[in-house]
């Protein structure tokens, strides 16, 4: 993908929050060990005729990332996935059209619970990338939904 070339001939600040080689907290792009840590899968794919975007397998580093920015507070981490969705969608011609980032809510109790809306943190850093304002509200989770991880597997 073109915009991830253009991350990575950039002149290299410190690599994001996450990196175990270069640890910082600078937004910039990840070190190659990392980036192939996170081994980025871009997968365009739909849902009732709505495309939707996966960037990382919910596996490995990329699955313990994920976990660290809901449950550990990882606001950090947060910005700096967001910023590499937003980059990767630099190539999506669909998404050039759209006119707002909806983040899907969490219901109230986890709100309550975690304290942050982790997907509110990721499409606030894909926005800062594509200059799209996100939706303040206007959907509500009715229902709380059981934790893929707690969820009983038959």
């Amino acid at each position: 993908m073109r915009a991830f070339d253009e991350l990575f001939s950039a002149p290299r600040p410190p690599c994001p929050p996450f990196c175990a080689e270069r640890p910082g907290t600078a937004l910039g792009p990840p070190c190659r060990a990392c980036y192939d840590s996170l081994a980025v899968q871009w997968k365009k794919s739909e849902i009732h005729g709505h495309p939707y975007y996966s960037l990382l397998p919910y596996q490995g580093y990329a699955r313990d990332l994920i976990h660290k920015m809901k449950f550990q507070n990882g606001f950090a981490i947060a910005a700096a996935l967001g910023r590499l969705v937003g980059f990767a969608l630099r190539e999506e011609l669909g998404v050039q059209r759209s006119g707002v980032l909806l983040p899907v809510p969490l219901h109230s109790s986890r709100l309550q619970r975690r304290g942050f809306n982790h997907a509110r943190l990721l499409a606030d850093s894909i926005s800062e990338v594509w200059r799209l304002p996100v939706s303040a509200g206007g959907m509500v989770r009715l229902r709380p939904t059981v934790p893929p991880e707690r969820a009983v597997r038959v």
